[in-house]
């Protein structure tokens, strides 16, 4: 798997969801994240965003931050599923210090293939973090196992 190709499990966007746009979706996404998702090569960092926004962005460096500028700026928010990088500049200051709530997920995400079968862990522990009220309540009600932090 690419750095940037993490598919999100089905089970994350049932438990989350649903959401209205995904601006950062795979292009081979076996299942709708949002009710609108934007995949390469169409860009959704430089569409309007609206509505509740699922992010799961690339991973690839410099691009968290970039995303998360974005949603930490967007009036509805949303939940993004990030890497846990509590030693990174862009998660500092776009996570620690901007989000509404965090959950971490006790054990690793394991993402999808293009064909929906499961497609292995990244290098790194997951999180989930809400940017508003609205995702916030959606990381408490998810029924995702793990540590809920409201920030």
């Amino acid at each position: 798997m690419a750095n940037d190709d993490w598919i999100t499990p089905q089970g994350v966007i049932s438990a989350l969801g649903p959401f209205d746009l995904d601006p950062c979706a795979h292009p081979e996404m076996p299942w709708p994240t949002a009710q609108e998702m934007i995949a390469p090569p169409a860009d959704g960092l430089s569409r309007e965003w609206y509505g509740l926004v699922w992010l799961n962005p690339p991973y690839s460096r410099g691009q968290p931050a970039l995303w998360l500028e974005k949603l930490v700026n967007h009036p509805r928010g949303g939940v993004a599923l990030l890497n846990l990088s509590g030693n990174a500049v862009w998660f500092h200051r776009w996570v620690w210090m901007a989000a509404t709530a965090v959950l971490i997920p006790q054990g690793r995400i394991e993402f999808c293939q293009a064909d929906g079968t499961p497609g292995g862990n990244p290098r790194y522990e997951n999180l989930f973090a809400a940017f508003g009220r609205e995702g916030a309540a959606r990381l408490l009600a998810s029924g995702i196992g793990g540590r809920f932090l409201l920030l």
